[in-house]
Formats: C-alpha cells, structure tokens, sequence
C-alpha cells in the first residue's frame, strides 16, 4: 500500500502521463502586463528550418552526423556549390558545439586543428564568389570571426557587406550578429535598437539587464523617450511589481512585505511624467502601466479609469489589447462585492467572448487565454462565491479547468472533472466535491437550463461538460457519504458498470469485500504494480459493489429498527462493520469517496461514519457474547481516527500515542474487559500487541 496519497480516478492516470514527475497543479497568476513578445529560443532556428525544409523536401535533423541528410541531398542533385557549402557548415557546427561543452576541455592539438578550419572557413567565405549563397557565407564569415572573438571585424563585414544582402533569415543572423558587435563596443542602445526590432527578447534582456530597476528606465526614458526597449523595461518591472505581491500572498511569505511598493509608486511617478510631457508616440503603454501597478497596489477603482482611457491613447495593437485586459481585470475587481446587474454581465460577457476570440492556437504561450485565466480565477470565481452563489461558482471554476487542461495537455478533447483532490486539475471537482447532494442536484438542473442572463448563457456554453455517469456517480457517492442509501440507489443503477470499470477504484472493489470487519482484517492487495499508467487495465467488475453496499444497509437498517431489544446488538454489530469499512478509516473507503490520503477525517458535509459506528457499538456490547469484539472495535476505530496520520508517518509504533484521552479511555475499557474475562479471552485479544504492549507497558 503506498503510505502517502492513494488517488484512483481514472483521469488520474492520464493526468499523470503529463510528466515522469506526475502531474502539475493549475496556474493562475500569469502576468498582466504586455507589450512585447515572449522570449523565443527559436528565434531564427524555425526559419532556417523552412529553408532546409525547402531544399530537401522533407523535414528532418539537418545537422545531425556532420549534415548528412543536407549533403546525401545535395550529392542527389548534382549541387556541388551546395555541397561545399554544406562542409563548411558542418565544420562550423561541430566547432561550435565543442566551445559549448562543459565537461571535455579541447586538447591543444584541438584546439590548434580548430584554428585551421576556422581559418579555412573564413577563405572559403572571402572567396566565394557566387551570388546565390552569398547571404550563407557572410554568415559563415561572421561566425567563424565569433569563434575567434573578431567583434570589430563583423562590424565591418556587416557594413560592407551584410547591409547590401536581400531580405532572409541569413541576413537577419548576420545583423543579429553584428549587433552583438556593437554590444561589445559601448553602443548599447544601437545594439538593443536591432534586438528590439528582430523581437530577440533574450538578448535585450541580457543587454539591459542592469536597467531594468525604475533609475534605469528613466535613464532609458530619457535618452530616448520611444527607445524600442522600453516596453520590455516597462512591462518587466510592471510584472516583477505584480510577482512581488503575490509572492506575498503565499502561506510561507517571509515578514519583509511591502518592500517593493516605494519602487512601485517612483515607478507610478514616472510613468505619469511620461505621458505629461508627450514625447512617446506610445502614451497607451504608459497609462497602462500605472493602471496595473495601481491594481496591484489595491487600488481597482483607479485601475479602472486609467485602464479604460489607456485604451483611448496612442499605442500599438498589443498595448491596447493589453489595456483592454487590465480594464476588465480592475473593472471585475471593483464589483467584487456588488450584485450582478444587467450592464456588469452583458459587459463581462462580451469580453470574455473577446478574449475567445484573441486567443491563438498556441494556447500555452497565449497572453489572451492567460489574461482570462486571472480574471477569472481572481475576481469572477471570488464574486459568484461572495454572492453564495455556488453554482455559478462550480460553473466558472469548470472553464478554467478545462484551459488548464488545453495549456497543460495541448487539447482537451478526452476531458472530465476527474474524481481526485489531489491531483494537478482538481479545482473544479474540489468544488464539486464541496457541495451537499442537495446543492449538486440543484447544480445539476442548473447545467440543465440556458441561464438567466449573458454571463450565465456565456459560462453554460463555455463549460459544456454534462456526462450524465460522471454526475450520476458522483451524487450517487456524495449520498451514500452523507448515509442516504435509499436515495443513492436510483443514481447508481443509471452508471453503467463499463463505466465503473474504467475507475481506477475498481482495482479495489474487485479485490476488498465490505462484509469483512476492518478491526479483524485488513484486506492488503499488492496496488504497487497499479500506478504506472503502462499496467493500468480495466478491472474485471460483474457488479457495481455500492449498489450491493446500498441495498444492505438499508435491509440492515430496516431490520434493526424492527428488532426486538434482544436482537438488536447483532444487527448493531454488523451495521458498526459496515459503516467503519465505508469510512475513510476503513479497506472499503472507495464505496464514500474516490481517495485515500493519510490526514482523511469525515468532512463537514458527510456523515461521520465512525462515529455512527461507535453509536453502535455501544447497543451491541450490551450483550456479553458480543462485548469482547464490541469494545476490540471501538478501540481499534479511536486508534484510527486520532492517530490516522501517524501510522503512515512511522515504520516503528510508539504506544506513546496512547497520551491522547479518548484513545486510552478505549483501551481502559478493552483492558478491564479482557483481564476480567482472561480465562475465556478472544485469541485476537491474546494476539493484539497493541493491548499486551498497553496492558504491560515494560514487558
């Protein structure tokens, strides 16, 4: 049995496919602020991609094994002006990737026969001669001339040579190249001017890297009020302000708050001094910028107008889509509180149909579905669950799930709340889980209708998710823990048994038997081989066992409040089995619930099945043949429910546990029972180490 956390929805299993490491829990505090683009490794790599792509007809690793394919390819075609130009590449990447090697040091004979072939490279692209490689080969010179640290010989070639080539990726990589020359000779801002211009991010940031604090940016600002790195500066320190405060919202956030706020505020100070003077041709990145810094600085209402005129002033078409999202952030935030109106979900609606609309195919780098994602999570859900409106609540909290899902998996086209709390996507069946079966089944006849207004007509199409075996089974379950068996029972026999089948607690219910009493036995099945996805299958079920667990509780229960006085404590006994087994102390627990975790105790909404279990306990020790087993059980029940977490945490048992009062009041009384009754005692009073090791503590 594995001593952390037993989960077995069948969802589970897929989520875990996610990583060796298991499955990750949502994100929801992606940044707001954005005006330029996220940094791209890939930079030029996907164009060179294509233009191989084009050469050869077919993708592939062009450069693995010395470039074979690009030169079988070139060989195929007679190329021989590709093919010498191949070698060359070929020498460079291999050179390339030594200098990047950190374990192995080049020998000196290496690094001597390197030196040729850089020297050979740099010839063979002087000498060309050609035209229709002669973007490749400025390239080629230019980073053999990097191999050797040439920074004032690029910039050279660069100006006599780079800036007369025809548009391409190559000569992008040149230019590339020679800003890095630039870089290396003081003229940082020229140098940020062409990363800015080619959307090399990593490289800006590497450049600016000493600038990015708000002395910084007004250095920046005033050199030149539209220099090309100051949306990233802007947007960088907008976002760092934003990381801060919810760093500080953490459990385990150091005392030190607040120290990024006098940084915030000089930052705010700034900005306005931007917009005032009206030298950038971009005011709108400005203005947004003080609208999200006031917002995390608390102030949503002032978020709120500045937002809204950002998107009046001058910018480019990522800066006002940013100001639109900041503005539905802040307007969302501001009427946390407020009951809904007709505007609030008319306007609210529209834009999350907007941000739908925005978003790009990409959805794990899509600043769109991240701005909905933080809009949703930190203000819609919040307000809905203010208003004690739980559907709602349930319903929002299911769109995020399943974009969780989209950004984590890439799609979610095999979709379902799961059945787990304890898993990465869990948020909506956590609120799902939360709810009485009263609230569920009004949950459910909410799925059921259109919705009374946009936003509610907008989240009921957003969360299209209606399984009706996921939410038979799941009210089916949340009854029988709250002790309704008769009302379970009718749900039960809507889920198909191929469908319990597919859960991963079938592993369980086709090896573990209700009526066994879980003081007697434990009933160890070997689940080590169960967790990794490769030897999941389907267990062979031919019946639903909640079903038969329903239908003998209520025979049970029925028979028990028709018993005389005499019969009672029998019927007592076998219904006290039962419920501890159903319990989440119990081998059973997957008949009330979908997991086991080792901190499990009967939540609110539940009925405390081992108390209920203790209750009767006490009818059926009421008759002396019973009382050995009766008090056994209450003893073994205490033990659990006080010290559930401890057996998982140690491998050696200290009977110090017993310092807990209602533990030792149950042992009291076994202990009387068993010394009064020693000539006759039970054998698994004898055998019990815990009662022998409490009876004579020194032994």
């Amino acid at each position: 049995m594995k001593k952390s956390i037993i989960c077995v929805s069948f969802m589970l299993l897929a989520a875990l496919r996610v990583s060796a490491c298991g499955p990750f829990t949502n994100i929801h505090n992606y940044y707001m602020m954005k005006a330029v683009s996220d940094p791209n490794p890939n930079l030029f790599y996907d164009r060179v991609g294509e233009y191989w792509n084009g050469y050869v007809g077919t993708t592939g690793s062009y450069f693995d094994d010395n470039c074979a394919l690009l030169m079988n390819t070139a060989r195929k075609k007679g190329d021989k002006e590709m093919m010498a130009y191949i070698q060359r590449i070929a020498q460079y990447k291999k050179i390339a990737a030594s200098r990047q090697e950190t374990w192995n040091y080049p020998t000196r004979q290496e690094l001597a026969r390197q030196k040729v072939q850089i020297q050979q490279m740099r010839l063979a692209a002087i000498n060309y001669k050609g035209q229709r490689l002669r973007p490749q080969y400025t390239l080629l010179l230019m980073r053999a001339n990097l191999l050797d640290n040439r920074y004032p010989q690029n910039a050279t070639i660069w100006k006599t040579r780079g800036v007369k080539l025809k548009s391409s990726v190559f000569r992008d990589m040149c230019e590339n190249i020679y800003a890095s020359s630039l870089l290396k000779a003081g003229q940082r801002k020229a140098a940020c001017d062409i990363y800015a211009r080619q959307g090399d991010v990593q490289s800006l940031q590497w450049a600016m890297r000493n600038f990015t604090h708000v002395d910084g940016i007004r250095a920046i600002y005033q050199e030149d009020a539209n220099s090309p790195v100051l949306p990233w500066l802007v947007q960088n320190f907008v976002n760092s302000v934003q990381e801060n405060d919810d760093c500080e919202r953490l459990p385990w956030a150091n005392s030190e708050k607040g120290t990024y706020k006098p940084a915030a505020q000089q930052f705010i100070r700034l900005a306005l001094q931007a917009i005032h003077d009206g030298k950038s041709q971009e005011p709108a990145l400005w203005q947004t910028a003080i609208a999200m810094t006031h917002y995390t600085l608390g102030d949503a209402m002032a978020a709120e107008r500045e937002s809204k005129e950002a998107m009046t002033l001058k910018g480019t078409t990522m800066e006002l889509n940013c100001a639109r999202c900041v503005h539905l952030l802040a307007y969302t935030k501001a009427r946390l509180n407020e009951k809904d109106t007709k505007d609030y979900t008319d306007y609210v609606a529209g834009e999350l149909k907007w941000l739908d609309a925005q978003r790009s195919k990409t959805i794990s780098e899509d600043y769109f579905a991240y701005a909905y994602d933080r809009v949703m999570s930190q203000n819609l859900i919040s307000h809905y669950r203010k208003q004690g409106d739980l559907n709602m609540a349930a319903l929002l909290t299911g769109i995020l799930d399943v974009r969780s899902t989209e950004i984590q998996l890439g799609d979610a086209k095999n979709y379902t709340p799961g059945n787990g709390r304890n898993y990465g996507n869990a948020e909506y069946f956590c609120r799902l889980d939360s709810m009485t079966s009263t609230q569920l089944k009004d949950y459910v006849t909410f799925l059921q209708g259109n919705g009374d207004n946009a936003l509610q007509k907008y989240a009921l199409q957003a969360n299209s998710y209606r399984n009706a075996d996921y939410f038979n089974d799941l009210l089916a379950t949340k009854l029988m823990a709250e002790g309704q068996f008769a009302e379970a029972l009718p749900y039960l026999r809507k889920v198909p048994l191929t469908y319990v089948q597919r859960q991963g607690l079938a592993f369980y219910m086709a090896r573990r038997d209700f009526h066994v009493s879980r003081w007697m036995k434990h009933q160890l099945v070997k689940d080590e081989d169960f967790w990794p996805d490769e030897n999941f299958h389907e267990s062979a079920l031919t019946a639903n066992q909640k079903i038969a667990f329903c239908e003998d509780m209520n025979s049970l229960l029925s028979a028990y409040r028709l018993a005389n006085q005499e019969a009672q404590p029998k019927l007592a006994l076998q219904l006290a089995s039962r419920y501890v087994q159903a319990s989440c102390y119990g081998d059973c627990w997957y008949l009330t619930h979908y997991e086991k975790s080792v901190s499990d105790s009967a939540r609110a909404w539940e009925k405390d099945f081992a108390a209920e279990a203790k209750k009767y306990l006490e009818v059926a020790r009421q008759d002396p043949a019973l009382q050995q087993e009766s008090l056994y059980a209450e003893a073994y029940i205490q033990l659990q429910v006080s010290n559930s977490l401890w057996w998982y945490r140690f491998e050696n048992y200290d009977y110090n546990v017993m310092s807990d009062f209602r533990v030792k009041q149950a042992y009291d009384a076994l202990a009387q029972c068993y010394q009064s009754n020693s000539s006759n005692a039970e054998p698994y009073l004898t055998r019990c180490d815990i009662l022998q090791k409490y009876i004579h503590p020194q032994k």
